[in-house]
This record gives structure tokens, C-alpha cells and sequence, in this order.
């Protein structure tokens, strides 16, 4: 059989020592922390991956609402490009961009 490797610091994990799992992965207890804060979460703790990275709360849905405005931003300079490609063939207020901007 395989040793189990924590994910965060590869390092083997025994058979008898507690772990914390997510998705497909383990982590030693203490390695099992917020990648931008460094916080420890335990049991309960509220938390979110992204790259098989993992996060707690704040820092997640920082993450998550810096790429919503990301997507948000590209997605409205698409819209503008095209805009002025087919000025002519589009209504004034035909809400096309809100729709395009819902995410």
C-alpha cells in the first residue's frame, strides 16, 4: 500500500493520526489553513477551494467576488468592442448588456 501525503505539505500522514479531508484530499491537522491567512480550520469552520487550494470563508468569497468583477469587466469590454462593430443594428437600451453581465 501507498503512504497518504498531506496535500499542503506533502509529507506522509500515519494510519493513526487524525486528518482533515476535502474533496479528494487529506492534510495533517495542521496544515489544514487558510492559503492567504494562514488561519486554521477545524470542524465546522466555513471554507472554500479553488485550485486545490484551500481558504476560509472571507478570503474565499474575497476571491470569488474579485473574479465575478473580473468576469464582469472582460465581459462588458466584449460587449463594448462589439458595440461599436455593429452600432447600426442594435436598439438603444435593448438590456442585452445586463443580461450579458448576470453572472
Amino acid at each position: 500500500f501507498s503512504v497518504q501525503r498531506c496535500a499542503r505539505c506533502h509529507l506522509g500522514i500515519s494510519a493513526s493520526e487524525m486528518v482533515m479531508r476535502a474533496r479528494d484530499s487529506v492534510y495533517h491537522l495542521s496544515c489544514f489553513t487558510c492559503t492567504t491567512c494562514n488561519k486554521t480550520l477545524t470542524t465546522g469552520d466555513h471554507f472554500g477551494m479553488k485550485d486545490n487550494l484551500v481558504y476560509c470563508r472571507v478570503h474565499f468569497e474575497t476571491l470569488i467576488q474579485g473574479e465575478r468583477r473580473a468576469s464582469a469587466a472582460l465581459l462588458q469590454w466584449h460587449r463594448h468592442g462589439a458595440e461599436r462593430e455593429a452600432a447600426e443594428e442594435e436598439e438603444p437600451g435593448d438590456g442585452n448588456r445586463h443580461r450579458l453581465l448576470q453572472l
